[in-house]
Formats: structure tokens, C-alpha cells, sequence
């Protein structure tokens, strides 16, 4: 069974990086994050207006990344995903999630 998330930068605004993830696999999920290199962390959000987190999980602490209303198989291969973007300093328009 192939895998495939869509992750896709909608902006960037005072060095922190908007995407949109989505999915038709697991059942479905469509959320938005943002990666804040400065704070070193992963906001995640339910709306494009990316005003009320859900909640923030920071890159460098061994924290659950299980979060109430997003699937915790897909969350997982987008926080990879987003890791691999702060780790690599590169943030680019597609970091989607195929295997």
C-alpha cells in the first residue's frame, strides 16, 4: 500500500514556515503547521488562519506526539517531514511524504 501526504508551503511570514498537510490515506486528514526554526518548534493548527494552535511540539525534546483530532500515523511522517526541513535549514514549497 503506498503512502501519500501532501505537505505544501502556503507562506512564510517573519522567518517562520506556513504548510497545509494532507491526505486521502488512513482515512483522511487535512491539518496546518508551522515550523518555527527560531523557537525550534512544530505549531500545529486545524485552520488556514493559523491564529489558534492546537498545540506546539518542540524539535529537540523527546516529547508524545500523539494530539487529540489528528491521526497519529500521519502526524508522525509530517513531524519526519518538518524535522527534516528545521534539521536541513530547507524549507521548501513541497516536503510531501511518499512511500
Amino acid at each position: 500500500m503506498a503512502i501519500h501526504i501532501e505537505i505544501i508551503k502556503i507562506k512564510e511570514k517573519d522567518g517562520i514556515h506556513y504548510y497545509n498537510a494532507s491526505t486521502n490515506d488512513f482515512g483522511g486528514e487535512n491539518f496546518y503547521f508551522s515550523i518555527d526554526s527560531t523557537n525550534r518548534n512544530m505549531t500545529l493548527f486545524k485552520t488556514n488562519d493559523f491564529i489558534d494552535p492546537i498545540r506546539s511540539i518542540n524539535f529537540e525534546k523527546n516529547e508524545k506526539l500523539t494530539t487529540e483530532g489528528i491521526n497519529d500515523t500521519i502526524l508522525g511522517f509530517v513531524f519526519y517531514k518538518a524535522y527534516k526541513a528545521f534539521k536541513n535549514k530547507n524549507f521548501t514549497q513541497d516536503i510531501s511524504y511518499c512511500a
